[in-house]
């Protein structure tokens, strides 16, 4: 009786655990974009997509819904920050266009799961329009992850997105 509970545990336990894990595939292409949009990231010459937006209200917003158009760009020293104007968003961001021409990118490092992770910061000319972008790039993918903070490190945006060139 005391083994077939315990072997009933087990099974159950096993079940649990592998439905639990969502894994992504990798695939010798995922591998290829993480590598390339590593290549971008350091030669600093990247776009990174929106794929969904989600404001500081947790509300989320997809392709689905509506034609996202907003991108992270950076060329050498120049970045764009372009929130779609699509978006039902008050105009608590200070502005959905930011560029700068000094832009920064540091704390470039690796998680323990083997994630990129870096900080780009952004400066439009004005108080309110300087941002810092927290970027997690996944391992052996294009998506990323991305936070972005005002001056006074709040944060009142964060999105999904994908690496292109």
């Amino acid at each position: 009786m005391k083994k077939t509970i315990f072997r009933l545990f087990i099974v159950v336990n096993l079940i649990l655990v592998f439905v639990g894990c969502k894994t992504q595939q990798v695939t010798p292409t995922n591998k290829a974009l993480y590598h390339k949009s590593l290549e971008n990231l350091d030669a600093k010459n990247f776009v990174i997509k929106i794929i969904e937006f989600y404001d500081k209200g947790s509300e989320k917003y997809s392709n689905l819904h509506l034609p996202l158009e907003g991108y992270v760009s950076v060329k050498g020293d120049k970045s764009v920050l372009r929130l779609s104007k699509d978006l039902p968003y008050s105009s608590s961001y200070g502005s959905s266009f930011v560029e700068d021409n000094s832009s920064q990118l540091i704390n470039k490092k690796k998680n323990k799961k083997g994630d990129t992770l870096f900080d780009l910061k952004i400066n439009g000319g004005e108080v309110w329009l300087i941002y810092t972008l927290q970027v997690t790039l996944y391992k052996n993918s294009n998506q990323c992850f991305v936070q972005i903070k005002n001056m006074w490190d709040k944060e009142f945006a964060t999105f999904k997105g994908q690496f292109t060139q």
